[in-house]
């Protein structure tokens, strides 16, 4: 009988352990909006709460090129969207990270502000004519789960060429 009890014990400690240890690793999803800026010029922009997707442009509207541009962080030129995400509550953003495609953006990819009120993720992304669907990543803050977005481009949108901006 005291086997029993301590048995019984034992297991109820296993058991509160486990519960204790088990923290959620949810976080809500925050949408996407444009970026402050409007990066890559007067778009249409529709975004879709239930299935966490971006459409930019549409028939006829142009994304603007821009040049190399260090101070932006920009290390490449070409076509540009800009995009924002009001931060989930996370105590240490600077764990979490994001994939684009697949492949991890750097620090100077993306921009992560703190205005004291609020954490916004800026993303100024390079785009390509003839590629229409991107594919966005996120872990806000280390041991959370992944939040995925799809970043789409519109048919009919056209893409400024470098030539363009001399014109």
């Amino acid at each position: 009988m005291k086997s029993l009890k301590y048995c019984l014990l034992l297991t109820l400690c296993i058991i509160s352990l486990m519960l204790c240890g088990c923290k959620d690793k949810s976080l809500p999803q925050p949408m996407i909006e444009r970026d402050i800026y409007n990066t890559g010029g007067s778009l249409t922009f529709v975004y879709d709460r239930d299935s966490h997707t971006a459409t930019f442009g549409g028939d006829g509207e142009v994304i603007q090129y821009y040049k190399q541009d260090i101070t932006k962080g920009w290390n490449k030129e070409g076509n540009r969207i800009g995009l924002q995400i009001l931060l989930p509550n996370v105590k240490e953003y600077r764990s979490g990270q994001a994939k684009l495609d697949g492949k991890k953006l750097l620090p100077n990819e993306y921009v992560v502000s703190n205005d004291g009120k609020s954490q916004v993720a800026q993303f100024y992304l390079l785009v390509e004519e003839g590629r229409d669907v991107y594919n966005l990543e996120v872990t806000w803050e280390d041991g959370k789960d992944l939040q995925y977005y799809t970043i789409r481009i519109k048919d009919g949108t056209i893409f400024m060429k470098e030539e363009d901006l001399t014109k």
